[in-house]
């Protein structure tokens, strides 16, 4: 008895020690894991770049400082300045950003197609209702409340059309046959229901015409017509390259972002420095279509009573200018001198 005894309180203290031993494996192995997230943070010390991103971006005597780069090696923490400061200067600057990955180091990404994905990555984030005469389109829906709309503003134009040429003596007999009194009458038999009855058709017909001419102005519906079997092309056809075909449409798009920063990160991994000028010319000639159109807008006399009245909103609008603002390496273009 005193045998078992003794064996049964030494397998009690292994068993006990087993299991200390496993809880204190457990405990070490949760302190081994520690993971931490690889995106930008909103909360970094940028007091050393603050001031100069200021100087670049806000100061108004710098209003021809419009291309700006921030260089640092991969890793460095350039995003993680650049989203603390839209964080610190939010309501101040309006900020969109361009990031495009690629990671292997190869040029199978040509000049044509980066420049399609930094107006495709643009597009998605400008709403669609500030740049409705841009070529480029987002796809988006269309509410069954606006279709419905429209279908029965185009049925009910067919029905008022056939009843003026049809039935409109019909409709008059039905009225004073059913509702005889002194105003209907006066009202039929003076002309004033052929009258109400031609402008509500003209209405109709107009509101019809103007969406559909919007349309075409904006969504370039119809693209090429044929007279007398001479087709005759809307929208030609160019052998440029992408920027340089789209240059219009592309600096609208850029002009009428509602940006006054655009962040480009990783064009540097495509070793391709073309780009930087191209883009270097689409922010001279945005700035130039911003000051023109607002040389050129026409605004109403309460309008400049009110700018007048109120100088925080006339200066906002004069001193508005857009900025590129470049994440690269620091050896981003060396590698192409030394080739």
């Amino acid at each position: 008895m005193d045998r078992e005894n003794e064996q049964s309180e030494i397998s009690t203290e292994n068993e006990q020690s087993e299991i200390g031993t496993e809880n204190k494996q457990s405990e070490i192995d949760k302190e081994e894991y520690h993971f931490e997230k690889l995106t930008p943070f909103s909360d970094a010390d940028i007091s050393k770049y603050k001031e100069m991103l200021d100087f670049a971006l806000i100061i108004e005597n710098n209003d021809d400082v419009t291309n700006v780069a921030m260089t640092g090696l991969y890793g460095s923490g350039k995003s993680s300045v650049i989203e603390t400061y839209k964080k610190q200067r939010k309501g101040k600057l309006k900020f969109l950003s361009i990031s495009l990955s690629h990671y292997d180091g190869t040029n199978d990404i040509g000049t044509k197609e980066l420049e399609g994905k930094i107006v495709n990555q643009l597009l998605h984030q400008i709403n669609s209702k500030k740049i409705p005469k841009t070529i480029f389109k987002a796809k988006s829906n269309i509410s069954r409340f606006t279709i419905f709309s429209y279908t029965l503003g185009l049925v009910f134009l067919i029905g008022m059309i056939y009843g003026w040429f049809n039935k409109i003596a019909t409709i008059k007999n039905f009225l004073l046959s059913n509702f005889p009194s002194s105003f209907l009458i006066n009202f039929i038999k003076t002309g004033w229901f052929d009258a109400v009855w031609l402008f509500i058709i003209s209405v109709v017909l107009f509101v019809l015409l103007y969406k559909l001419i919007k349309l075409q102005a904006n969504e370039k519906l119809i693209k090429a017509l044929t007279v007398s079997g001479n087709s005759v092309e809307i929208l030609q056809e160019s052998k440029e390259s992408y920027f340089d075909k789209f240059m219009n449409d592309v600096i609208y798009l850029f002009a009428n972002s509602g940006a006054d920063v655009i962040v480009f990160e990783d064009l540097d991994r495509f070793n391709d420095p073309t780009i930087y000028e191209k883009l270097q010319e689409i922010n001279i000639l945005a700035n130039k279509r911003i000051v023109l159109d607002k040389n050129f807008s026409k605004w109403s006399r309460l309008k400049k009573e009110i700018l007048r009245k109120i100088p925080t909103i006339n200066k906002k609008s004069i001193s508005r200018k857009l900025s590129f603002l470049y994440l690269i390496r620091d050896d981003a273009f060396e590698s192409q001198i030394v080739k």
